[in-house]
């Protein structure tokens, strides 16, 4: 796929409907129950859900072995093939910048357009050394569209908008961090944003009760 600002803005605009994440439903021994987990993701495919996220948040991204972590995205990926085939795979990378890379790679052979960067987990991440991992992880793979997932309240809309210049394969952001005035602090900051994202946001803000 050539990163094109067509495809760019069509990314932007599946991002801005429902962006469903799957769990990944484990037996009691723990191992993944990958038939479960094929019904759970087929349901949200022909239920209407246009972007699926294996190994999203819920999907027990950290607790999963990288063999496991890719056949998520494989079971994700047949799963949503379907007889009229819609559904965006939104594949979650993280860990060291070699196995996100790896990961991403893996995730677009089997039909992603799109990787969600999960927040580095050290706790003592700085907001230069935040920019520089997910910039090295965006130059690896510029063919694919970038998620943020930002979950550490340091990281403002300047950092959003710096690493933005230096990867224009950023497509959005999932924003964690549960407070509504530092969210609204940084879309401000992040800098001009498509119609569609600051739809988003705005829908966002009022059912906050900020608009």
């Amino acid at each position: 796929m050539s990163f094109t600002p067509a495809v760019a803005e069509t990314l932007r605009h599946a991002l801005a409907t429902v962006v469903a994440v799957p769990v990944t439903p484990l037996h009691a021994g723990g191992s993944p129950d990958w038939e479960g987990y094929a019904a759970l993701t087929r349901r949200l495919a022909d239920g209407g859900i246009t972007v699926i996220t294996p190994n999203g948040n819920t999907g027990e991204f950290y607790a999963l072995t990288q063999a496991e972590a890719r056949q998520v995205v494989e079971t994700a990926a047949r799963a949503c093939r379907g007889p009229e085939p819609g559904t965006e795979l939104l594949a979650g990378v993280g860990h060291d910048i070699a196995t996100a890379i790896e990961a991403a790679g893996h995730a677009r052979e089997h039909g992603a357009r799109m990787i969600m960067i999960h927040q580095p987990v050290h706790p003592y991440v700085s907001r230069e050394g935040w920019i520089e991992y997910h910039a090295a992880i965006a130059a690896a793979v510029p063919d694919l569209g970038i998620v943020l997932y930002v979950r550490d309240e340091r990281i403002a809309g300047a950092d959003i908008a710096v690493l933005a210049d230096r990867a224009p394969n950023v497509v959005g952001v999932k924003y964690g961090v549960r407070d509504a005035s530092t969210f609204a602090a940084v879309a401000r900051d992040a800098g001009p944003l498509p119609a569609a994202v600051k739809d988003e946001i705005r829908a966002l803000l009022t059912g906050w009760g900020m608009l």
